[in-house]
């Protein structure tokens, strides 16, 4: 999947998993000739990521797209337009927290990918893991 795609956005959670996921993006983009687009809370909220965090640990400003959301996770319903048009044009979305999955787990969509930790026994139940279990779903009909 990655071979064939030109674009990924990718959904950033907590500040300090960031550091982590500016790692493993910055692989990505060295191994494939994609380009990715990271986006952040509008708003501080809790530990989330803003513009302000993600150009700290190095992400590029040209890079950065502000979402709209202003809560705990990400919902298609608070998008803003600059997010939706990523949404739609992306080849692979990556939502990375459990308040992410929260938020876009009804979404069917064969490009969504969710990385997480499953930190509650709700969510564990409903991804068939472990609590404290390091997740990876794609997000299609009846995928794990």
């Amino acid at each position: 999947l990655l071979t064939k795609s030109k674009l990924m956005l990718y959904i950033l959670d907590n500040t300090g998993e960031a550091v982590f996921d500016k790692i493993f993006i910055d692989e990505i983009k060295d191994r494939y000739n994609l380009k990715i687009k990271v986006a952040v809370r509008s708003a501080p909220i809790i530990n989330d990521m803003t513009k302000k965090e993600a150009i700290e640990i190095g992400f590029s400003e040209k890079d950065i797209i502000d979402s709209g959301s202003t809560m705990a996770g990400m919902t298609l319903k608070v998008a803003n337009e600059m997010f939706m048009n990523l949404w739609k044009e992306a080849d692979i979305i990556i939502s990375k927290g459990q308040g992410n999955f929260e938020g876009l787990d009804e979404i069917k969509d064969d490009r969504l990918f969710f990385l997480l930790e499953s930190k509650c026994p709700v969510i564990s139940k409903i991804l068939g893991v472990n609590l404290g279990d390091i997740v990876m779903k794609r997000n299609i009909l009846n995928s794990l």
